[in-house]
């Protein structure tokens, strides 16, 4: 009767224990910083045309950016993204931390932007230190290598009524297939439709 006794009290401390480590693990991934992807792509997947061109996309109206703009800490953004950037403004995203990954030097260098080559040691930093969530960009590189090691936390999609039949996939060279777990959807009356996804969370 005794050994029974001290089985049972020792698997109910296990229990307790392995209780605990979850609500630490589940405690800590809710307070870290989630990275975004919120982006625009055609009813065909791509999310420019092969020349880069982005001519295409609506400008009718918000489309929810303002208030995801202001709910960001950080920008991750590819060179040539970056650049296209500046095109349509002389300073883009100059209220908020933006690190342009580039593997040669920027045309034009701005005082809140931080130019970093190695992705993942850059990112791992960001998820101790930011306290905001932080906002991938783009291009197709940058969500690529992000995808493959599994750090996109959740995925704001504005799919727009139009198919523009080749140029930039928004999801290229994929390792394995996608599992995302659906948050919820948006129409406009323009067409476009805004869907909201979330990574599914191993703990």
């Amino acid at each position: 009767m005794v050994n029974e006794y001290k089985k049972l009290t020792l698997a109910h401390q296990c229990k307790k224990k392995r209780i605990i480590i979850y609500i630490i693990r589940l405690k800590y991934l809710i307070a870290m910083p989630k990275i975004i992807l919120f982006i625009a792509c055609s009813l065909d997947g791509f999310i420019a045309d092969e020349d880069g061109r982005i001519g295409w996309l609506f400008h009718d109206q918000d489309y929810g950016y303002k208030k995801f703009y202001s709910s960001i800490g950080t920008v991750l953004i590819g060179r040539k993204t970056f650049e296209q950037a500046l095109t349509f403004e002389e300073s883009p995203f100059s209220d908020k931390k933006c690190i342009v990954f580039a593997r040669e030097k920027l045309k034009k260098l701005l005082p809140h932007v931080e130019v970093e080559s190695d992705l993942l040691p850059c990112i791992r930093n960001l998820k101790k230190t930011e306290k905001k969530d932080i906002w991938v960009v783009g291009g197709s590189e940058i969500i690529s290598q992000l995808l493959n090691k599994g750090l996109i936390d959740e995925f704001i999609i504005s799919v727009h009524p139009i198919a523009i039949g080749k140029g930039i996939p928004l999801f290229k060279e994929l390792k394995k297939p996608l599992d995302l777990k659906f948050k919820k959807q948006k129409a406009f009356d323009s067409g476009l439709v805004q869907l909201h996804y979330e990574k599914i969370k191993k703990i």
